[in-house]
C-alpha cells in the first residue's frame, strides 16, 4: 500500500505485508532443509440488526512469517524468500530494518433499506489499517505506474465507501 510521506527525499511511503504458507532453508548443500509454517492469529466480531438492516464487522490479524534464518541475515523473522526481497531492493537508509511481521485490522459498517419488495438501497464503509514492521527507507524499482525512487516504509490506512441500489426481478 502506498501513501504520503514527510521524510525528506522520499517520493511516497510504502506499507509492506506478504504472506506465505511457510519457508524452507538449507544452510549448506550437505545440510538438511528445514521447514517452518507462517504463524497467523485472527479475531473476528460481527453483528446485525433488523428493520433498516445495519451490520458491523471488525477483524484483526497478526502475521508472523517464518523465522528461519539465512546465514547472512541478522534481523529477526527473515526467511530466505524475504531475504531475497531485502537484498534485491536498492540503497537503504541508515535506519532501515527488515522485519516482515505485520498486523492488519479492518472495521466495516453496512446499512440496507428495502422500501418495497425486491428493491434495496445500501451503503457500506470499510477502514483498513496495515501495521507493518519494516522501518527506514529504500530505493525501490519501478512498478507501473510508480517510478524508481526512494520510498519510506510506514504504516498505511485506506477507507472505502460503496453505495448500491439493487432491484431483483
Amino acid at each position: 500500500m502506498f501513501g504520503g510521506s514527510s521524510r525528506p527525499g522520499a517520493y511516497q511511503s510504502f506499507g509492506f505485508g506478504a504472506t506465505t504458507d511457510g519457508s524452507t532453508s538449507r544452510r549448506s548443500p550437505a545440510a538438511p532443509a528445514t521447514f517452518k509454517l507462517t504463524e497467523a492469529y485472527v479475531s473476528v466480531a460481527r453483528s446485525t440488526t433488523t428493520g433498516i438492516r445495519t451490520g458491523r464487522a471488525a477483524c484483526s490479524a497478526a502475521i508472523r512469517p517464518c523465522d528461519i534464518m539465512a546465514p547472512s541475515v541478522t534481523s529477526r523473522a527473515q526467511g530466505p524468500v524475504l531475504c531475497v526481497y531485502a537484498t534485491s531492493t536498492g540503497a537503504k537508509s541508515a535506519d532501515y530494518s527488515c522485519n516482515p511481521d505485520f498486523n492488519i485490522a479492518q472495521l466495516g459498517f453496512v446499512t440496507r433499506w428495502t422500501p418495497v419488495k425486491n428493491l434495496t438501497f445500501s451503503g457500506e464503509v470499510l477502514w483498513v489499517h496495515l501495521d507493518q514492521k519494516f522501518t527506514g527507507a529504500a530505493t525501490l524499482a519501478a512498478s507501473a505506474p510508480k517510478p524508481t525512487t526512494v520510498y519510506e516504509y510506514r504504516d498505511q490506512d485506506a477507507v472505502s465507501l460503496q453505495l448500491r441500489v439493487q432491484r431483483n426481478f
